[in-house]
């Protein structure tokens, strides 16, 4: 929350424990207890996490919708910086003749907010969604295929 601010206290064990990512500077998920008093709300950190090792665990696949314009280029770059996880993603190819090809990508990825930024930012794609699905559901039937097989190379 970027409008405001509030105290939290971490006890010596919770800041010991989160002192890289606090030293970092990143985005972080506090897990706390609240204890209000008057018109006071206090906080006590339980446990403070990577917001984006959060999120990575949260969504189990990302769908991109891309259009014939896709840079292949720059999408396959994208995905090689992302780090390795339990995510998939299938991409929503609509070459431009009426069809939609659905391609499961090689590969499991962390869905950070990261990744997720940077496959936004591919020339192309027009959408990224997240997906949850219960475990142990299988995905959507899709060949997988090396993306210029599926798509032609650009």
């Amino acid at each position: 929350d970027l409008s405001g601010s509030h105290e939290i206290v971490l006890f010596s064990e919770a800041l010991a424990s989160a002192r890289d990512l606090l030293d970092a500077q990143k985005p972080v998920l506090i897990e706390a207890e609240v204890r209000v008093e008057g018109e006071m709300a206090k906080f006590s950190a339980r446990r403070v996490s990577s917001l984006d090792d959060a999120a990575a665990g949260a969504c189990s696949v990302f769908r991109v919708s891309a259009g014939p314009d896709l840079s292949l280029t720059r999408l396959q770059r994208a995905l090689e910086t992302g780090e390795r996880g339990q995510g998939r993603i299938m991409l929503a190819y609509e070459p431009g003749d009426g069809r939609q090809i659905d391609i499961a990508m090689k590969g499991r990825f962390a869905l950070s907010p990261g990744l997720r930024a940077q496959i936004e930012a591919v020339p192309g794609v027009s959408m990224v969604s997240d997906s949850y699905r219960e475990r142990g559901t299988r995905l959507p039937s899709a060949r997988i295929l090396p993306l210029e097989t599926a798509v032609g190379a650009r």
